[in-house]
C-alpha cells in the first residue's frame, strides 16, 4: 500500500510540473489563469494568493521573490521533493528514512496562516 502511494504521488508530482512548463513554455499567451474570486469579491486575499506568481518566480529560480508572494509554494516544493527522495531511498536501498508528515503539515499550515494574516494586515495598514 505504501508503495503505490508513493508511486501516486511521484507521478502526481511530474504530472504538475509538467503541466507548469507546458502552461508557461506554450499556453500561456492563449487564456490567462484567472483573478482570485475571494480577492475579488470580498477584497482581501486567501491563503493562496500570490500562488502564480510565486510559481513563475521560481520557474525563474527567482527563490526570495517566490517567496515573498507565498512561501508556502516553496515549502510545498521542497517538502514534496524530500518525501520523493527520502521514500525512493527507503523503496529502492531498503532503508527507513522517516520524515515527520504530520509535523511538516503543522508547519505548512502555520505558513499558510501567517501569509494570510501577514498579506491582509498590509491590506488595512496601506488602504486606510
Amino acid at each position: 500500500r505504501a508503495n503505490s502511494v508513493f508511486i501516486a504521488i511521484l507521478i502526481t508530482y511530474i504530472l504538475i510540473i509538467l503541466l507548469i512548463i507546458l502552461y508557461f513554455s506554450l499556453l500561456k499567451n492563449y487564456f490567462a489563469i484567472p483573478a482570485c474570486p475571494i480577492y475579488t469579491h470580498f477584497g482581501f486575499y486567501c491563503p493562496a494568493c500570490g500562488g502564480t506568481r510565486a510559481i513563475i518566480s521560481l520557474l525563474k529560480f527567482d527563490v526570495f521573490s517566490s517567496i515573498l508572494y507565498n512561501p508556502i509554494v516553496v515549502y510545498t516544493f521542497l517538502i514534496s521533493t524530500l518525501y520523493i527522495i527520502t521514500e525512493s531511498i527507503n523503496t529502492y536501498f531498503n532503508k527507513n528514512i522517516n520524515i515527520h508528515s504530520k509535523l511538516l503539515l503543522k508547519i505548512g499550515l502555520f505558513i499558510l496562516f501567517v501569509n494570510f494574516i501577514t498579506q491582509n494586515v498590509f491590506i488595512l495598514l496601506f488602504n486606510s
